[in-house]
């Protein structure tokens, strides 16, 4: 059994199936297994703590430049540490 508490409500999944099919946008594949989420509450979580400000320097680089920015000698501590906020888990998989 898999469990996450956010503010005051917990989350309880019976499996790590279950848990990564609701951590997506719903997949026929999901359905079918009975394990699709009716509504894709992580997804709005991250949607809605995802801060645009702190985005804003790197919203005009693709995938690639946005991989070259971040191997780039102009990148410092300071400067990922304001970037955070601004990136999503499907981002940090670069």
């Amino acid at each position: 059994m898999y469990t996450a508490t956010i503010g005051s409500h917990r989350y309880v999944f019976r499996d790590l199936k279950t848990v990564l099919a609701k951590a997506t946008p719903s997949r026929s594949g999901d359905q079918l297994a009975g394990v699709a989420a009716e509504t894709d509450e992580v997804t709005r979580l991250i949607i809605d703590t995802h801060d645009q400000m702190a985005f804003a320097p790197v919203r005009h680089l693709t995938v690639g430049g946005f991989r070259d920015w971040l191997l780039s000698d102009e990148v410092t501590t300071s400067a990922l540490s304001a970037l955070a906020p601004g990136v999503t888990p499907e981002m940090r998989l670069l």
